[in-house]
């Protein structure tokens, strides 16, 4: 390949640009000469040995303007002594492919100190987020006392629109007792500003504004830092180290980017460095004919003495992506306790319409998308997660169920509604809503302590079909509705371990025994079919000892063990297999899962946890949530017994789903005393 030029009447031919260039100068009688430069010489001695195939740009790294004003090579692994900014020391070719959408270059340096760029732990890469503008390997040739357990090396970055820099450094720990001796002296020297938890973490701003230095020469900012998987991560404020903790919680920091690993697979298998950073969207108009946001990845590994070469690798930046995210949180408050969250659910579609959340003597309601609509003191403690039902007026109510009464509260103002005038009873279980015509006009019924069972209709009046129920044993759970053909039934589980049916207009048509043993789950009922056959329409209810004992609508009765010994918890899911519900059964920190197939009845499938876990709930998508209660986190489960990508997340004891304003679902629990709603894929 020869590289031809026209200099007034001289044609001028050379086997590299450089040459070109060089005849250049001299025609020009210009002092400058890259051969001139004992580092050229070298540098290009090297570059003869292994060269990028047919270059596209041979350069010098900040001899050009803009768009390659990036080729000063700040963003290369550097100390405090040496780098490659000067442009004495390193010279680049590039090479572009535009079918792939890639650009390959390799640059070569000599630095003024030895180094030797070492790989950074993959724990480091997943603490960074995909929004970074820039995140460079740090090399120390001789580490300072206050960071020898960093063992030579670290992670600087930068973060998009954040404020005031968006700077960030991260350590990795190969020293755990020298890092403690670290702390100890930080806190005795130098003094703590500030202390912060955010989700599990503590976080601590320091005074000492030189503390960054080896990462950012010559900014000074009191740090804030924390402690996440053997690694130090220190910020310019409080706010980036949320950040990064809201990316790597859910999984989805650099590691798992998708243009991240797409540029890793392009470079080559050695150890190394790896510094990335993003490129003005005119390189990709320049090199690739395209448009849009770039992103280049580079690893640096040392070639011979004073000699670092670094491939990269530049790609069009694939939009951001995680499995998981934070739709929103929300802070309980200083010195205020939560006492209780719960989803406003309603009864008809079962989807959530906003939180109900208590938080020291007050009500909070929340909508799906985190704006608070009103807050109320309380009265009393909520049973259960509240109806979101239309009145006969078109008004929004919201049925709170609480132990010692029933509330009416209009949704948009939290003001009490005298939609429930009737109700001096105490509540016995939360409310049951049924629409019998399918035609909007719904039915509410209250179960009571005193054993009885009323009926409201739309305007808060009894219901005039319905003979209300009265002198029973008081129901354990929420009522259950069968609408068979020609016929609806109400069903209810009593205090006397019985089932109790009831048809429409209140009458008891039968009533059947249930497992006197101690329940480890609500009750639930099955329709095997839509035949409406007594023998189809099944009643199941688990006790302690590890079995579900189930009862037909025509009197057959018969036990179905789960598993060989007592059990903890139970649920009636639909997550596996055909239409026919599931049993959800958990012992200690094993959870089984038992259904309907081809094959019978039989165990589907076995997880074992690393600690017990509780709290089973249904997640749409048919899929599983747990709670965690030794280290607070939440896990979720696939209906095949495989675990959710993303989890375990950090969380409490509330566990609920909400649908979120782009069609998504949330996640909510808490993580200490706030609200966190994580964004289910």
């Amino acid at each position: 390949v020869y590289h031809l030029a026209r200099f007034g009447r001289l044609l001028v031919v050379g086997r590299q640009p450089f040459q070109i260039e060089e005849t250049y100068f001299a025609l020009q009688h210009r002092e400058a000469s890259w051969w001139g430069q004992s580092a050229f010489r070298k540098l290009y001695r090297r570059w003869r040995s292994e060269p990028l195939e047919n270059p596209q740009l041979l350069a010098q790294p900040g001899e050009w303007a803009d768009p390659l004003s990036w080729l000063s090579a700040d963003w290369l692994p550097a100390t405090r002594t040496a780098g490659f900014g000067a442009r004495d020391y390193a010279w680049l070719a590039a090479r572009s492919w535009p079918d792939s959408g890639l650009i390959h270059w390799r640059i070569l340096g000599t630095p003024q100190h030895g180094l030797n760029p070492q790989p950074l732990p993959a724990r480091c890469w997943s603490l960074v987020p995909p929004q970074a503008q820039a995140a460079r390997a740090v090399q120390w040739a001789e580490p300072t006392d206050l960071f020898n357990w960093v063992a030579g090396q670290a992670l600087a970055g930068q973060l998009q629109a954040e404020s005031p820099e968006g700077l960030f450094g991260i350590f990795p720990i190969a020293d755990t007792t020298a890092f403690q001796r670290t702390r100890a002296r930080l806190d005795s020297t130098y003094g703590v500003l500030a202390r912060a938890d955010y989700q599990t973490y503590e976080m601590a701003q320091f005074a000492a504004p030189d503390l960054a230095n080896p990462l950012f020469p010559g900014r000074r900012f009191n740090p804030w830092v924390m402690e996440v998987d053997r690694c130090w991560v220190l910020a310019d404020s409080r706010e980036v180290l949320e950040r990064i903790l809201d990316f790597y919680l859910v999984g989805g920091g650099m590691a798992s980017d998708t243009t991240f690993l797409r540029a890793r697979q392009q470079l080559p298998d050695a150890r190394g460095s790896l510094s990335w950073f993003r490129l003005p969207a005119a390189w990709s108009e320049t090199w690739l004919g395209g448009s849009g946001p770039m992103a280049a990845l580079g690893q640096s590994r040392t070639v011979g003495a004073g000699l670092i070469q670094t491939d990269g690798v530049a790609l069009a930046a694939l939009p951001l992506r995680t499995e998981l995210s934070i739709a929103w949180t929300r802070e309980a408050g200083v010195a205020l306790t939560t006492k209780g969250l719960w989803p406003v659910v309603d009864p008809l579609t079962r989807e959530a319409q906003g939180l109900l959340w208590q938080v020291g003597p007050d009500w909070q309601y929340w909508s799906s998308e985190g704006t608070l609509r009103w807050s109320r003191v309380a009265d009393g403690r909520p049973l259960a997660p509240p109806l979101r039902v239309t009145t006969e007026a078109g008004e929004s109510a919201m049925l709170i169920t609480t132990d010692s009464s029933w509330l009416a509260l209009a949704e948009t103002t939290g003001e009490a509604l005298d939609f429930l005038p009737v109700l001096t009873y105490q509540p016995a279980t939360s409310p049951t809503v049924i629409d019998f015509f399918r035609n909007g006009q719904w039915v509410v019924f209250l179960p009571t302590r005193a054993g009885r069972i009323l009926a409201l209709d739309q305007t808060g009046r009894p219901w005039p079909l319905w003979e209300p129920v009265s002198d029973t044993v008081p129901l354990r759970f929420p009522l259950l509705h069968y609408q068979l053909p020609q016929r609806d039934l109400i069903v209810g589980f009593n205090e006397q371990a019985h089932w109790q049916v009831w048809s429409r207009t209140g009458e008891e048509r039968f009533q059947l025994p249930g497992p006197t043993n101690t329940l480890i789950g609500p009750v639930g009922g099955q329709q095997l079919d839509d035949s409406g056959a007594p023998d189809r329409c099944r009643l199941v209810a688990a006790d302690q000892t590890g079995r579900a004992q189930v009862v037909s609508f025509g009197g057959e009765s018969f036990p179905l063990p789960l598993g060989f010994a007592p059990a903890d918890e139970f649920l009636l899911v639909d997550c596996w297999g055909d239409s026919r519900t599931d049993y959800l059964v958990r012992r200690g920190a094993e959870v089984q899962l038992f259904g309907y197939g081809d094959d019978g009845f039989r165990e589907r499938w076995t997880v074992l946890f690393e600690q017990p876990v509780r709290q089973l709930t249904a997640l749409p998508g048919r899929r599983l949530g747990l709670w965690m209660p030794e280290r607070q986190q939440v896990h979720v489960l696939e209906g095949d017994g495989r675990r959710a990508p993303g989890f375990p997340l950090a969380g409490s004891r509330y566990l609920w789903t909400i649908p979120l304003g782009d069609g998504q679902t949330g996640l909510v629990t808490l993580v200490g005393e706030d609200v966190y709603v994580y964004r289910l894929p």
